[in-house]
């Protein structure tokens, strides 16, 4: 069984993402093209994040991608 599930880094251990919360719509667990859209950003999204694969005998973990948030004007993008 395989299993390709969005973490992100909060205290101190990496945990799941929902992807079906609004704050992610547009993501993906597809084993063919996975992606993670991220909506209304924030300074709790300045994080990093993987892919976790599991898989029926192992599971496999994506390089980590920083995530970081810069405010302009009072504005983030």
């Amino acid at each position: 069984m395989k299993y390709l599930k969005w973490q992100k880094y909060q205290n101190g251990v990496f945990v799941d993402i929902n992807i079906h919360k609004p704050k992610y719509t547009g993501s993906s667990n597809d084993l063919q093209n996975p992606k993670l859209e991220i909506h209304e950003i924030d300074e709790e999204d300045d994080v990093d994040y993987r892919l976790k694969l599991e898989l029926t005998n192992c599971t496999i973990y994506s390089n980590v991608c920083s995530f970081k948030v810069i405010y302009l004007s009072g504005k983030n993008f």
